[in-house]
């Protein structure tokens, strides 16, 4: 079955400052590229599509540099909410698996290889990583999900989301559901996270343990320099 991707891209970066000022976060230059087309052409490369990207901050922007390598949902509520809201805003658009992913990575291409040869209903981690404040900590329990959270206790981490998780399509739609029920109760801040932790209690989702290979979310001034 065909792959689509979506990734998530709505937001400001704020923990970039200045840096992302007159650009969003997906035009930051790293090396000879923007960081949206190290993405673009590994998704390329794996026969994965159509991409969709979820816009809010500067929008026109990243229209103008992806063009039509992309189909565009937008969030104008980019300012007041977070991922869930804008995960559930492609809805509609989604209709085959998915591969889904924060617009900040950069990343080995073996990472989604080892991702996509799950055969779907799984999520990357790294078990050397987690420790720090922000980052989005997983448990698991005989390989599959429990929690994921930014405030497990440091005894019940195994180690960091990554930030790219693979659908298929039926679960996709229960993603979706639990998302639009989350929002509906007022959880229009929450990230994407809060759902998938909510959909592991029904569906086994299985943990890809990518240590050692490279890979880097760009939250900040730091994380560019890395």
């Amino acid at each position: 079955m065909a792959i689509q991707a979506l990734i998530l891209a709505a937001g400001r970066g704020s923990r970039l400052g200045q840096l992302t000022d007159n650009f969003p976060k997906p035009l930051l230059q790293v090396g000879p590229k923007r960081l949206v087309e190290y993405q673009l052409e590994m998704l390329s490369a794996a026969g994965i599509g159509p991409v969709g990207m979820v816009l809010g901050y500067k929008s026109d922007k990243i229209v103008d540099e992806v063009g039509s390598q992309a189909e565009y949902l937008y969030n104008h509520h980019w300012e007041e909410t977070n991922s869930l809201y804008s995960f559930l805003l492609a809805r509609a658009w989604v209709d085959h698996d998915l591969l889904l992913m924060n617009c900040d990575l950069l990343l080995h291409p073996n990472i989604l290889d080892n991702l996509l040869a799950t055969g779907g209903d799984a999520f990357v981690y790294d078990s050397s990583s987690g420790e720090g404040r922000e980052h989005m900590k997983v448990r698991l329990v005989d390989g599959k999900l429990k929690e994921m959270s930014k405030r497990l206790l440091q005894s019940d981490i195994d180690g960091e989301n990554v930030g790219m998780l693979y659908f298929k399509s039926e679960t996709a739609t229960r993603l979706f559901n639990i998302a639009e029920e989350l929002i509906n109760s007022g959880h229009t801040s929450d990230w994407v996270g809060s759902a998938v932790e909510h959909l592991a209690q029904d569906i086994p989702l299985t943990g890809v343990d990518i240590a050692g290979l490279k890979w880097v979310e760009v939250d900040s001034a730091f994380d560019l320099e890395k």
